[in-house]
């Protein structure tokens, strides 16, 4: 068996046991650790695996070249200011540095069409399995419920956004006996997640719907026709969309929509007013709470001059994956950009994305590669 074969093998293990984890048997307790420790070890082997051809092919990536860049500085300054006594705040560090891994993994394994779908295929269907075993296990069902599951909602929704626009991406690249297929996943997918409430996942599907009808269709007959059936679903789904997205929540009130982010995203900037040079690093510390905003919250807690590198990263991937998009030919890989898209939506509520978790942002940074990869034989 080849290198490329055994690396092939081992992500579609790892598809396997991320998806069990997000499952009702895997988010909670004993099991939720152990298969955690699992997927730490199998993506390191993974990597160590995919180190040979790193650098011929991985120095062609400028977005790659940036993050490997960026993650070393960042990793050098922190460690000097720690050095001198300053408290410094490691987890965006670790963060960069996991989804340069998978990043990693995905640019070097080559994948013939076929597999690349199959990979995609047994995504969607695992991961519809699991979001169907929430939704049964902590809701009885497709109830929407004021009080929110006792689930990690923010952690679960996004990898279920994914797989829910990769289901709706290639439902119109099938014939029309495989697009039952993934009508039936798409539309399971999007029930769940009326369910769940993961209300940033929400806004994010539903913009990336939108980017995918206005760049992605090439058909203005397949386009028109998505906008319509779109439009007559809405007297069907709309208050089910409304009870999701405000349901328990004072719609007069900003900060009661946002859940509390609101004053806290204006606590963080006017703390960040003070102390823009070096954020929390310097002489104060944010004592407030976590601000659910990636660029704020290492603004606050880094700084302009710390943070920037972070804000940098951040900004060359939304460059990148904005261009790919409006120059896509609706290939197969290029749904790779699309499902970033989810992920950067979402680090605008909350702090930990797109970089992480890793269970959740492992498949989009995958697909990311295998689009780079893929791009750089055109």
């Amino acid at each position: 068996m080849s290198i490329n074969s055994i690396k092939y093998y081992l992500v579609f293990i790892l598809i396997i046991i991320t998806s069990f984890q997000y499952s009702s048997w895997g988010i909670s307790g004993e099991m939720y650790t152990i298969l955690r420790g699992i997927i730490i070890t199998l993506t390191i082997i993974i990597f160590f695996v995919s180190l040979k051809g790193i650098t011929y092919k991985s120095l062609k990536s400028k977005i790659f070249k940036t993050h490997f860049i960026g993650l070393a500085l960042l990793v050098s300054i922190l460690v000097a200011l720690y050095i001198f006594g300053f408290s410094i705040i490691n987890t965006p560090v670790r963060d960069l540095a996991l989804a340069l891994i998978i990043l990693i993994i995905g640019l070097n394994l080559n994948l013939e069409e076929k597999l690349y779908k199959r990979l995609i295929n047994i995504y969607i269907v695992l991961y519809t399995l699991a979001a169907l075993s929430i939704v049964f296990t902590y809701a009885s069902g497709f109830v929407i419920k004021e009080q929110y599951l006792p689930i990690p909602k923010n952690q679960l929704a996004p990898a279920f956004g994914v797989a829910f626009i990769l289901s709706f991406y290639f439902s119109f690249k099938k014939k029309r006996l495989t697009k039952l297929f993934y009508y039936a996943f798409t539309g399971l997918l999007f029930a769940s997640l009326l369910v769940i409430r993961g209300r940033a996942v929400l806004v994010a599907v539903s913009l990336t719907i939108l980017i995918f009808i206005f760049y992605y269709i090439k058909n203005w007959k397949y386009k028109i026709t998505t906008i319509i059936v779109g439009i007559a679903l809405i007297p069907f789904i709309g208050q089910f969309i409304y009870e999701a997205l405000i349901l328990n929540y004072d719609v007069s009130n900003i900060n009661s929509v946002s859940a509390g982010r609101w004053a806290t995203y204006m606590g963080g900037l006017n703390f960040f007013k003070l102390h823009w040079m070096f954020g929390s690093i310097g002489a104060s510390s944010w004592n407030g709470r976590i601000i659910h905003n990636y660029i704020l919250y290492n603004l606050v807690n880094y700084g302009v001059f710390i943070g920037s590198l972070l804000l940098i990263i951040y900004f060359k991937y939304i460059l990148k994956i904005a261009s790919s998009i409006r120059n896509n030919t609706f290939l197969y890989f290029e749904v790779g950009p699309l499902v970033m898209v989810i992920i950067f939506i979402v680090s605008l509520f909350e702090y930990a994305y797109p970089f992480a978790p890793g269970s959740a942002i492992f498949f989009p940074f995958f697909l990311m590669g295998q689009y780079l990869q893929k791009e750089t034989t055109l």
